[in-house]
Order: structure tokens, then sequence, then C-alpha cells
């Protein structure tokens, strides 16, 4: 009988070309399925491959009929229901290690392009006009205030660190830091300190609308939010009023609470046209690099597991 494996969202190729070599027809969509065709697909596979925009409930499981692994070709399982497959004995893999150098370098980017206001200058020369102002800063002697000091918030620690920023950080738990960082006992510490706030915390509910009015409040008025995490832990709303009241300076937002289900469809923010705004379609971890090492980790271990079976 014929295996078959499905991966959705833009999976590097390297996974269909390796469960292929296996034995698996692999069929492959580069956006996610609408409900009623994943409904339709699920009940034919045995291997499941996802990122973060299809969600995994209890209702499609039990059109699953031979799924035997769900591989998240992403960090988080969030959008998986980790209980539902146990229950059902399906296998749930992901990689929370491949894309960490992505994420950290994204975020460095981001802080010169909004300390150095590049969003607005860009705009304005590519309109034809010339404005030559002293207006941006430098990285170094500036405070990165980090919250949430996993993977990619200790590897950003150390890359700032060594451009000269000084680093802050919060996190719930005890966590040991890197260098010269130093731990803040909660967000109403941090926050009035930063020149740059990142926000790394992972998909849990508490940390929904985590930066709201209140944080922005507390932040200094020449201060840069940026959000490579989860979209619902900032405000959205809130982060734009503030923007437009000049509460805070500058923004850099890769994910969001409403995200497009594929590259065809409208995306609408609250932020949009607004100056010294950086918007990025959620690509943290969409480096060449790190998504030819997360195809080739995920499926190595659908292989291994399924060989076990």
């Amino acid at each position: 009988m014929t295996k078959k494996a499905l991966l959705l969202e833009n999976i590097h190729n390297h996974a269909a070309t390796m469960l292929a070599n296996h034995g698996f027809t692999v069929e492959v969509a580069n956006g996610s399925l609408t409900r009623p065709q994943l409904q339709q697909k699920i009940a034919q596979v045995e291997i499941l491959g996802i990122r973060s925009r299809t969600k995994i409930d209890r209702l499609l499981i039990a059109k699953a009929k031979k799924l035997k692994v769900v591989a998240a070709y992403c960090v988080g399982t969030d959008q998986i229901n980790m209980e539902v497959c146990e229950a059902n004995k399906i296998k749930v893999i992901n990689d929370p290690f491949s894309n960490t150098r992505s994420v950290a370098e994204l975020v460095v980017g981001a802080m010169i392009v909004l300390l150095r206001r590049l969003t607005e200058k860009n705009k304005l020369l590519h309109e034809g006009h010339w404005q030559k102002l002293t207006d941006g800063y430098e990285l170094r002697g500036k405070t990165l205030g980090i919250i949430g000091y996993g993977r990619i918030g200790t590897q950003l620690s150390v890359i700032a660190e060594n451009l000269g920023m000084r680093v802050i950080f919060y996190d719930k738990e005890e966590k040991l830091a890197y260098g010269r960082a130093e731990r803040c006992q909660n967000l109403e510490t941090l926050l009035p300190q930063a020149d740059v706030i990142s926000v790394h915390v992972d998909g849990r509910p508490e940390n929904k609308q985590l930066i709201g009015k209140r944080e922005f409040l507390l932040m200094k008025n020449n201060a840069i939010l940026i959000n490579t995490s989860r979209g619902f832990v900032v405000d959205i709303k809130a982060l734009a009023d503030c923007l437009i009241q000049g509460k805070i300076a500058g923004a850099g937002i890769d994910v969001f609470p409403d995200e497009p289900k594929n590259n065809q469809d409208v995306f609408i923010c609250p932020l949009q046209k607004l100056p010294n705004v950086l918007l990025t379609p959620h690509i943290g971890g969409n480096t060449i690099e790190a998504q030819e090492k997360i195809a080739q980790r995920i499926t190595n271990k659908i292989i291994e597991y399924l060989c076990k079976q």
C-alpha cells in the first residue's frame, strides 16, 4: 500500500525529496489549505507537515485515521492540540533550534533600521525627496531590553553585547545571564530603562497582550519595540495609537494577531503607513539556511521515528 505524506506552507523541498527517497508519495502545497480541504486530505496521509498557519485540533484529528506523525517545520507547537495527538498515538515533531540565529539577526537588522529611521529615508528617496538630516542613533551604548530569555533571547543578548549594547532581560523563570547581561525582576523595571525592547516569549495563553497600553506608557518616548515572537503578545491597536501620539519612536513587527493564510490574501493592519515602522511577513526564521536545516533535521526525525515502529 502506498505511504502518503502531505507537506503544507512552503516547506523546503529537501523534506519532500527525503520522504520520497524513503518510499512516500508526497503531496506539496505552498500555502495552507482550507478547513474542508484539509479534512479531506488528512484522512489519507501518514505524515502531515505544517508550519505555523495550520491549526490541528480535535475535530481534525478525528478525521485522521491513518495519521502517524504531525511534523511542525518550525519552532513552536502552539498550533497543535498536543493532548489530542498524544491520546491518538500521533507523534508530534518540531525543531526548536534551527532558526535561532535567523530570528536574532532579523532583530539586529530591525534595530539598526529603526534607530537610523531608514524606513522613512528610503521612502522619501524613492519619492524623489532628498532630506539629509542628523536624526539617527548608533546601537553602541544603547540599552536593549529582552523579554523572554530563551534560545533566541540569549543569542540576541550575545550579539547585542558584542555590538556595544548594554543588555537587560526579564524572564518569569530563573535564567543564567550571558556575558554582562543584567536580569530585571519584572517588566516595570525593564521597560523604563530600555532604548530597544525585543519580545521573545512563547505562545502560552497568559502572554496574550503582554505588551499593551500600560506597558507602552512605561517605555521611554524614544523607545523602539520589536516583536518576533507571537502575534497576540502585543496589542497592535494600542501600539498604533502610541506611535501616532509619539509615545514611542518606532516598531519592528514580524508577527501579527491575524495573518493571511497564503501569499495571495490581502494583509490589513493598523500599523500600515505609519512612520518608522518596519513590517515583515513572519519571516524571522525564513532564511535559506534555517529552512534547509529545519527540513533536514525534522525529516530525519520522522524517518527515524517511523523506522522504530
